[in-house]
């Protein structure tokens, strides 16, 4: 499973954001800075609900194509 990092721009996105990932029965963690982490569930339902996030998360690979995995 690929873990993100991403940001919201102000409170009300990231209310927003916890409101449409309460129904992604996936653990996510909130951190400092208005950002979380979620996997591609998380980034997925967010997706389909509009809210907007940046994806923050450090990436490797050829292009950037793979996320960083601890």
């Amino acid at each position: 499973m690929a873990t993100h990092v991403i940001q919201f721009r102000d409170e009300d996105r990231y209310r927003e954001a916890i409101m449409v990932l309460m129904e992604v029965p996936v653990s996510r963690s909130g951190i400092p800075g208005l950002k979380m982490v979620v996997s591609e569930e998380h980034i997925q339902a967010l997706k389909r609900a509009s809210v907007d996030f940046v994806d923050i998360t450090k990436r490797v690979g050829p292009n950037g194509s793979a996320p960083v995995q601890s």
